[in-house]
């Protein structure tokens, strides 16, 4: 779902640079609100998974996000500035989430983050389905009432409202699905949950319903949309799965373990894809492989520098952290 949600990201972003049809683009107002949906179900995995919560907890949830954020913003700074530095102009970027457009992402993120504890034990207080029903209400109003009475700075989107406006309840929905989605298994379910879905996308579709999504923060449509793109995934994964382990489902989970790579630095590769264009220096002209070059810049190298972050940088780096604190205590 992560890769699905990352490539509807891409596509919205290089809109007028390798498509110009604008029915393409609408399908792709699902991206961020699916991305939150999913953050929102790995929170409670990783939170109902824990002995204990406190603000060591939170640090650890942070850590990845901030450190990453800061670094891309800083290779944003610099690769805009044609490799130069201004630490003024840096801080505020930093403050503001202006260094790249999709920043904007991490300004309500964080705080989803700082509050999903939160969320998650009064989610969590009845094992109820009304109870459920009841509070996602709540937090429906809520997340509403915020979007339109509440302006954190001049970020854009759901950036600029506290913590995300109608993000807060697509999160809350996630962490609430959480509950839900062991039992939504088995052949029967997930078939009949397949055509029911490609149903309601057919009316949704065939009622013009595409050409009201488009909002950020999402609105009621969009939330709906992205509804039935995670059916769509999640039961269709579920049937295929039944009837064969297929290997090209783990490469694509190892895309998505990724996401968040890619969505910091795809728009640096369309960049330099388009500015440092190989097949035209070396004199081929076609439109289709162009196309393919941008895309596979914006979805490769970002995963490269993930593995290369992953496998060797990392390691490197709690190694040299774990020898100074070991050479200290001793």
């Amino acid at each position: 779902m992560k890769v699905v949600a990352i490539l509807a990201v891409i596509l919205n972003h290089t809109a007028g640079i390798i498509f110009d049809n604008q029915l393409i683009l609408l399908h792709t107002g699902f991206s961020v609100t699916l991305f939150i949906l999913l953050a929102g179900i790995t929170s409670s995995v990783s939170i109902s998974g824990r002995n204990e919560i406190d603000h060591k907890y939170l640090w650890y949830r942070l850590r990845a996000p901030i450190t990453s954020y800061i670094i891309a913003s800083f290779v944003y700074h610099v690769f805009v500035n044609s490799m130069r530095f201004d630490f003024i102009t840096f801080i505020n970027q930093l403050a503001t989430f202006s260094a790249s457009p999709p920043f904007y992402f991490f300004a309500f993120y964080i705080q989803l983050v700082l509050c999903s504890t939160i969320l998650y034990k009064v989610i969590n207080f009845k094992n109820n389905c009304l109870y459920h029903i009841g509070i996602l209400i709540v937090i429906y109003l809520i997340s509403n009432y915020i979007t339109a009475h509440t302006v954190i700075g001049n970020i854009m989107g759901g950036g600029g409202n506290l913590l995300g406006g109608t993000y807060l309840f697509v999160y809350s929905l996630g962490m609430m699905l959480h509950n839900y989605l062991p039992k939504l298994t088995g052949m029967r379910t997930n078939f009949l949950g397949l055509l029911l879905v490609i149903l309601l996308l057919t009316i949704f579709e065939y009622k013009g319903l595409i050409h009201s999504i488009w909002s950020n923060p999402p609105n009621d449509y969009l939330l709906v949309y992205t509804l039935l793109v995670f059916g769509l995934l999640f039961n269709l994964y579920q049937v295929v799965s039944k009837f064969k382990n297929l290997v090209i489902l783990k490469w694509i989970g190892y895309v998505g373990s990724f996401s968040l790579y890619i969505f910091m630095y795809h728009k640096l590769f369309i960049d330099l894809s388009l500015r440092y264009n190989l097949l035209q220096m070396v004199g081929v002209q076609n439109v289709y492989l162009t196309r393919i070059w941008i895309l596979s810049c914006s979805l490769a190298m970002p995963v490269a520098l993930g593995v290369l972050a992953k496998h060797y940088i990392k390691p490197t780096f709690n190694k040299i952290v774990f020898y100074s604190n070991d050479k200290h205590v001793q």
